[in-house]
This record gives structure tokens, C-alpha cells and sequence, in this order.
């Protein structure tokens, strides 16, 4: 399964704003949550544990897409680009353009290593 098809799987069902807020957060109610979201103690603190959420693909699973740190990619000009939710962030569209913040940024960690090539 390619990247994009498991990052378009996942997207607003993992850990995002609207997990915390039990629905799909509208703009108004994302900017109030925001807001409120400063008032909490730590950096990060709507990050869980890494796996808390259902993994996506088959055989081995590829877990948090859809959430929890937006995760650094090279897109197809070379730059590099954040692609996933992000918990700091809400899934509606309408919402505009949003970035995670820092703290709720990150690569992804590959466990194993593919077989070399003979």
C-alpha cells in the first residue's frame, strides 16, 4: 500500500483536536480549543503513546498516521513537507490551511530494516 493511501486512511480518525473534542471541531470551536489548549501544562500535552491508536496496511502495521505529531516527508519538488494530523489540530477543511505546532512535529521510526537486494 503506498504512503498516501494509508495517510488518506487514517486522516481524522486517530489523535487530532476532534478525537479530544468527541466531533469534528468547526473553526469557531477550533480557534475556543486552541485558546484553551494554552492553559495546559507541558509542550505537548494531547501527544499519547506512540501505537495508541488502530494500525493501517497490511502485515506489518504502520501506526498514527491519521494523528498525534505530523511527520516530516521530502515531497515531490524536494522540500520537505509535514503530511498527517497532527493533535493540535483539527480535520475540517473549512477550518484553512493549519501547521502543527513544534512540539507536535516529528519523523516517522521504521522498526526492522528492509532486505538488502542480492
Amino acid at each position: 500500500m503506498q504512503a498516501t493511501t494509508l495517510y488518506e486512511g487514517a486522516a481524522g480518525s486517530e489523535n487530532t483536536l476532534d478525537y479530544w473534542g468527541g466531533y469534528t471541531l468547526n473553526p469557531s470551536d477550533t480557534r475556543w480549543v486552541a485558546e484553551r489548549l494554552k492553559l495546559l501544562a507541558g509542550e505537548a500535552p494531547l501527544l499519547k503513546e506512540a501505537g495508541s491508536f488502530a494500525g493501517r496496511g497490511d502485515g506489518e502495521l504502520v501506526f498514527d498516521l491519521g494523528g498525534n505529531v505530523a511527520e516530516w516527508a521530502v515531497g515531490a519538488n524536494g522540500q520537505g513537507v509535514l503530511l498527517g494530523g497532527s493533535a493540535d489540530r483539527a480535520t475540517d477543511p473549512k477550518t484553512g490551511p493549519q501547521e502543527a505546532a513544534p512540539a507536535y512535529r516529528g519523523f516517522r521510526v521504521v522498526k526492522g530494516a528492509a532486505p538488502r537486494a542480492p
